[in-house]
């Protein structure tokens, strides 16, 4: 019978070629003895647009097929496989009428019409709803077929998946398989069905029974014969298992032997498209045969000799239908098992061959026009099946042999060789690039690499020597290097870059060491920037960046440390407006400069590694050297600002603290001496002090928060502690000033009061003992007390309002009143002495004084029993009316009772005398 296969795959494109089925794959069937192919392939991929034109690369792979098919005897169904539908709608539907399946075969006829091994398979499973309606359509579309002038036989399908198994239940036979029903002017057609053996869907591999396809072809069978129709089952299929294969068997049997009725069968499926479905019986490695192939090819026809060979192995050789030809050549062991297969074309060239090695390896090979030894393709396969090797001859005979790692779909290496034997190139993929080598005359030429998309990444190219001579390397952004080399040195001489559109964006020469010694970038724009580098060495030596108009931007100069570049506007020009340098890659200060319109500068600003920055300032008349600085850390927070004057010399500096406090400093007009340092807080003074033209500290005020003031001085010889402290209060008015000797002990305070008061302490030199303190009012002396070396009083001088002046005299002994009293008038003129003894509250001791008047001279005693104070004190009194004269002896004594004031008077004088507790000092009246 005419057995065939399925080869799917026809409309799917793999490396932009369709999968349609090769030479060496229908050579391999034909060497099996089927006789048909049904290649499906969609009506959308052959006519992209309802009624458009068909598809020209399709069809041509088509008919390569269909003319290669002819020459091994073999027929080819072409099968529209779209289950009635166009874009998943049904044929006899507004948007797919039946004029546009009409037009679709009415084109695919006229194209293969003198093809005599065609057949036109309708529609794969159309699911029309009716029997009626997908009749009508038929008959259509074969009346489009034979208006072509094709006469080969049309292949009708019915509804309901055309399965043979429900073609006598349904409306197919009644409607479609009525007599007259398919119209058909050449009257060569037949009835399509498909049969499988699971639950009809041909999805699993499990079959119902192993007779389960006998019984379901039994019906149509006897209808077909019935009613003189020819059966032609397009699709069948099993997977490997005991039972299916046995059930396969049995359905093949009934075929055979009812092919009266069943002219033709195709098995469903082979192909590369889909080599893992459960039926294929695509060849594994394309020439060793799957078990269901066991099962079919007995049902071929084809003829099997057995040859037994010298050294024991057995050949097995098949022979085409006319039983003449040899289509496949096995070579096996003893035990039956395959050493290699030999598949050969109807003319008897060699197809294919397959040698198996004592490893388990095979070695394949398949070659492409029939009785030449290339076009060929030979891989190599380990135990597992799994590609190792594969070597590629073309129709000139160039070979391309590529390495392959077990079970990767890429080759790792890939080495092509000339039909002489000499090295083409090789090419290695590693990591996702590829490195490909090219030769010329058995001498390298090239080295490319690419990645993994095969995107040029460099090329290296060589002279006839094999010498390096050019280098271009591709860059991931698109843009591209292109370098020389000396080709007897092989040291580089220049690279030239180049943007994605292939301008030149930079050069770069070098030396004939190889050190670089100028380079060159271009900008879009049309400025360039050109560097030097250091003789002898690739260390960079300056760049100068220049406009499009050469018009010099910015200079970098470099050295060990780093760089400096320094930035001009306009370009040109002398005017800088920016230089930065980095140090060890890192910015560790940049200046930025600023020009009024007549180009004079009028700010300055250094940026420090750490962010900090200082901002120069100048004016018309200052241009070498700034008016003021004024710096700033990382966060802008203001340092400090510098003034300067006409010479540039600091004159003023005010340094910013925290917490609102600013330090001013002064220096002396035209020197870097400090004349002047203030310390204030929010602007308030704090202090202030001065320096003299030594730089030595003269004075220093310090104003205090509740408003007072200090002013200290200091000498240049004593700069560790001040000479004088003044104190004043918040309005300025005096309150103390301390003096102090050279070594800081105080030597003087004098305590500023009210009304005028001023009360000056003086001290022993060298000790904190006070010597004297003096009472002045409106600077007029009031008192004068004198110390000892004790610290004890020893004198007491008062000045009266009178202009009088009274002079106390104390022991070390008695402090609690004077020894003795001076009056003194306002000339200075003693008045009054007054001595006490060891006179005390307890009313003991004596007493005496002298009044020395105009005319009169006077002396007065007391005297009382020591430690009796209620005996009477004895008073007497002497008076001498010759001024000047000795007192005379004259006395007076009187007893008193108490301590009552007495009065005496004489020669116009009154004599006060006072009870020893009240007694200071005498006082007199002149009368």
């Amino acid at each position: 019978m005419d057995l065939g296969i399925n080869l799917w795959g026809a409309d799917w494109v793999f490396d932009g070629t369709y999968m349609v089925p090769t030479t060496s794959q229908i050579d391999y069937f034909a060497s099996k003895g089927f006789t048909n192919i049904r290649l499906p392939f969609n009506w959308e991929t052959m006519q992209n647009s309802l009624g458009g034109p068909l598809n020209a690369d399709l069809l041509k792979s088509i008919h390569q097929v269909v003319d290669y098919a002819a020459s091994q005897g073999i027929s080819v169904i072409l099968d529209v496989h779209n289950y009635g539908k166009y874009n998943d709608q049904l044929i006899g539907s507004p948007e797919v009428p039946v004029s546009s399946f009409v037009n679709l075969w009415s084109k695919i006829a006229s194209e293969f019409a003198d093809d005599s091994n065609v057949r036109f398979g309708l529609m794969n499973e159309p699911q029309q709803e009716n029997a009626s309606d997908w009749l009508s359509i038929s008959n259509a579309a074969i009346a489009a077929i034979r208006e072509t002038g094709a006469t080969q036989q049309v292949l009708v399908p019915g509804i309901g998946w055309t399965g043979a198994w429900s073609w006598t239940s349904g409306d197919n036979a009644k409607i479609i398989g009525a007599e007259g029903a398919i119209v058909d002017p050449a009257n060569n057609y037949a009835i399509e069905v498909h049969q499988y053996l699971d639950d009809t869907s041909g999805q699993h591999e499990w079959v119902v029974s192993a007779d389960i396809g006998v019984e379901r072809l039994t019906a149509i069978t006897e209808w077909a014969r019935a009613n003189g129709v020819s059966l032609y089952l397009g699709e069948f299929g099993v997977a490997d298992n005991p039972q299916a294969l046995e059930a396969l068997d049995k359905m093949m049997a009934y075929l055979q032997a009812n092919d009266d009725v069943w002219t033709s069968a195709s098995y469903w499926v082979a192909g590369t498209a889909n080599p893992t479905y459960i039926y294929t019986v695509q060849p594994d490695l394309g020439v060793l045969d799957v078990p269901q192939m066991d099962v079919l090819e007995k049902y071929t026809g084809a003829v099997v000799t057995e040859t037994v060979l010298k050294d024991g192995t057995v050949r097995h050789d098949v022979y085409a239908q006319d039983g003449k030809t040899v289509t496949l050549s096995d070579v096996l062991t003893k035990n039956g098992e395959l050493l290699s297969r030999s598949i050969f074309d109807a003319d008897g060239n060699l197809s294919s061959k397959a040698v198996i090695a004592v490893d388990g390896g095979i070695t394949v090979t398949v070659y492409g026009e029939a009785g030449k030894a290339y076009p060929a393709t030979e891989t190599v396969y380990n135990s597992d099946h799994e590609r190792i090797q594969e070597s590629v001859t073309d129709a000139t005979g160039i070979t391309i042999e590529k390495l392959y790692e077990p079970g990767a779909h890429e080759a790792y290496q890939e080495t092509s060789y000339h039909a002489d034997g000499s090295l083409n190139y090789v090419t290695e993929h590693i990591d996702g690039q590829h490195i490909s080598e090219t030769y010329e005359n058995g001498v390298l030429a090239k080295i490319e690499v690419y990645n993994s998309s095969w995107t040029l990444v460099s090329r290296d190219s060589f002279d006839a020597s094999g010498n390096l001579t050019g280098r271009q390397v591709d860059n991931a952004d698109g843009s591209h290097d292109l370098s020389t080399f000396n080709a007897k040195t092989g040291i580089i001489q220049s690279v030239t870059e180049y943007a994605a559109n292939w301008t030149v964006s930079g050069t770069t020469s070098y030396d004939s060491k190889g050190y670089p010694t100028r380079q060159v970038s271009y900008e879009a724009d049309g400025s360039r920037t050109i560097t030097s580098y250091k003789s002898g060495s690739d260390a960079l030596s300056q760049s100068q960046h220049l406009t499009a108009e050469g018009k010099l931007a910015s200079l970098t100069t470099y050295s060990e440390a780093g760089q400096t570049t320094s930035t001009y506007a306009p370009p040109g020009s002398a005017l800088v407006v920016s230089t930065v340098v980095i140090e060890n890659g890192v910015v560790v200060s940049s200046v930025q400069y600023a020009y009024d319109a007549k180009g004079l500068i009028t700010t300055v600003e250094h940026v420090e590694a750490d962010g900090s920055r200082t901002i120069e300032n100048y004016d018309d008349t200052h241009q070498t050297s700034p008016v003021s600085t004024t710096a700033y850390d990382e966060s802008w927070k203001l340092i400090s600002v510098t003034y300067f004057d006409d010479n540039g010399r600091v004159s003023v500096i005010n340094a910013v603290g925290d917490n609102g406090v600013n330090t001013l400093t002064s220096f002396v007009a035209g020197t870097n001496a400090v004349s002047q340092v203030e310390v204030y807080v929010d602007w308030k003074l704090q202090s202030r002090t001065n320096y003299d033209e030594n730089g030595s500290i003269s004075k220093i005020q310090t104003d205090h928060n509740q408003g007072t003031h200090e002013v200290q001085t200091f000498t240049p010889e004593q700069q560790d502690h001040p000479t004088s402290t003044t104190l004043y209060d918040a309005s300025w008015k005096l309150v103390s000033v301390s003096y102090f000797d050279d070594i800081g002990r105080t030597t003087a305070v004098n305590v500023a009061g009210e009304n005028g008061l001023n009360t000056l302490t003086s001290f022993v030199p060298g000790t904190d003992d006070i010597e004297q303190v003096e009472v002045y009012v409106d600077w007029k002396l009031q008192s004068r007390t004198d110390y000892d070396s004790d610290g004890k009083i020893s004198k007491i001088q008062m000045d009266n309002d009178d202009g009088t002046h009274e002079v106390q005299v104390f022991t070390a002994e008695q402090q609690g009143h004077p020894s003795s009293t001076s009056l003194y008038d306002a000339s200075w003129k003693l008045v009054a002495y007054t001595t006490f003894g060891s006179h005390s509250n307890d009313g003991s001791g004596s007493m005496s004084f002298l009044v020395a008047g105009d005319s009169v001279d006077a002396a007065y005693f007391e005297s009382a029993a020591a430690g009796d104070e209620t005996s009477p004190h004895t008073y007497a009194f002497a008076l001498d009316d010759q001024a000047g004269a000795n007192f005379g002896d004259e006395t007076f004594s009187f007893a008193e009772a108490g301590y009552a004031d007495e009065v005496f008077s004489t020669a116009n004088h009154i004599f006060n005398a006072f009870d020893d507790t009240t007694v200071v000092s005498p006082h007199y009246d002149l009368v």
